[in-house]
């Protein structure tokens, strides 16, 4: 998620500069450019999205019922 607006719309792009005169350092590495306000910045400064985990209509997937006991499970 874009650091600046909050949007999704967010692009990643790879770069390749080769190595720097100056220092010696390979510089490359991954940028993002938002499509909703225009920032753009290093990949590391995006904002981690919260999921929310879906929850299966049957139940939980080891048979145990959420007050702790036990139900019925069809395959």
């Amino acid at each position: 998620m874009c650091p600046e607006c909050g949007s999704l719309e967010v692009t990643i792009e790879e770069y390749d500069f080769g190595t720097c005169p100056l220092t010696g350092y390979h510089d490359a590495g991954e940028r993002f450019r938002c499509r909703a306000c225009g920032a753009t910045g290093d990949v590391d400064d995006l904002v981690p999205v919260e999921t929310t985990p879906i929850r299966s209509p049957l139940g939980p997937r080891n048979g145990r019922a959420a007050a702790g006991g036990w139900m019925a499970r069809f395959c």
